[in-house]
């Protein structure tokens, strides 16, 4: 049996441009909505620095209070939120009616080790507390960095422990690249489907007595024409035009993205913002196959973006599909993947 979870990274677009109301509180407001008709929880993975950023700014009080009523909801209904950084957005202005970010901190592990500690332990304090105006329970515990940007790890893994997190979710198997002067390199990871406990020195590394379990995005290698969908297609060019890519300062690193070289197959997010219903019933079946020797439960974290869910039909039909013929899905909350 493998258990599906569902995470949605909830931010504005790493270049500091988007609208909150369009990119991040209606497209969640509609997820969480066929959520809850199909009785399946959504793990929201917040992006806290922009938040706040935007309390420094008093002209964006109501994009505040507006996110944080709905992360509240969210958990209130039994969904979970935890905690997805851009450190760039620790250090952002509003200058003339736009974000400017910092992107000489684009990367937390390019940052000393003091401040990495401390941002870490800011956005984990901050979504404690917010949690729980909801649950008195709640704990942040899972994690994912931003831009998939956690290498070299010997700095992060320890930060992410002392703020209490016990669960990352940042890799995904097979990937490889690099954003600016940063890079990853997902290729030896330790499983491709099931988690692992991480080794410090490095997160794609095993080690059974680590601190740290890392619960991989799941991926497929697929040959590179199978990329080039239609519907992969109009959501990379709708990213493009909405992000402010073409801004001078966010080119640099947004356009620093690269495949390190042509390369035959690549790996497949199980992306349920950018996969057509046929890919997600087959990435899903794919895992099961893999999992159906284990004696436990695998959990199988699926990703999407609030930036990108413009398509409720496809995940209704995909929850419908899951629920009345794959018996052996279940779904969970990230937090319940943890040692």
């Amino acid at each position: 049996m493998i258990r599906l979870v569902l995470t949605l990274d909830y931010e504005l677009f790493g270049t500091g441009a988007g609208d909150v109301t369009r990119h991040m509180l209606e497209p969640t407001s509609h997820l969480l909505r066929i959520a809850d008709d199909h009785g399946v929880p959504i793990t929201v993975m917040a992006e806290v620095a922009e938040v706040l950023a935007w309390r420094r700014e008093p002209s964006w009080r109501w994009a505040v209070e507006a996110v944080e009523g709905q992360l509240v909801d969210a958990v209130r209904r039994g969904h979970d939120v935890q905690l997805h950084l851009h450190p760039a957005w620790f250090r952002a202005r509003h200058e003339h009616g736009r974000w400017v970010l910092d992107f000489d901190e684009y990367a937390l592990p390019g940052l000393p080790v003091e401040q990495i500690r401390r941002y870490v332990a800011e956005g984990a304090g901050y979504l404690n507390e917010l949690g729980r105006r909801a649950d008195p329970l709640y704990r942040c515990t899972a994690f994912r960095a931003g831009g998939w940007l956690i290498q070299p790890s010997q700095a992060v893994v320890p930060a992410l422990v002392k703020a209490g997190i016990s669960i990352d979710t940042t890799v995904f198997p097979g990937g490889r690249g690099s954003t600016g002067r940063w890079s990853l390199d997902f290729r030896p990871a330790a499983g491709r489907v099931a988690p692992w406990r991480v080794d410090v020195q490095d997160i794609v590394t095993q080690d059974p007595s680590g601190p740290l379990t890392e619960v991989p995005i799941h991926t497929r290698q697929v040959p590179l024409w199978a990329m080039l969908t239609p519907r992969r297609l109009r959501c990379q060019r709708r990213l493009l035009r909405e992000s402010g890519f073409a801004h001078e300062t966010a080119a640099r690193v947004g356009r620093g993205r690269s495949l390190s070289g042509i390369r035959p197959f690549l790996p497949q997010k199980l992306d349920f913002c950018r996969l057509s219903l046929r890919e997600l019933v087959s990435s899903v079946d794919r895992a099961r196959r893999s999992c159906r020797d284990s004696s436990e439960p695998v959990p199988v974290v699926a990703i999407g973006h609030s930036t990108e869910f413009t398509d409720s039909r496809t995940l209704r039909l995909f929850l419908d599909h899951l629920r009345s013929r794959r018996p052996d899905v279940d779904f969970a909350r990230l937090k319940e993947c943890g040692p």
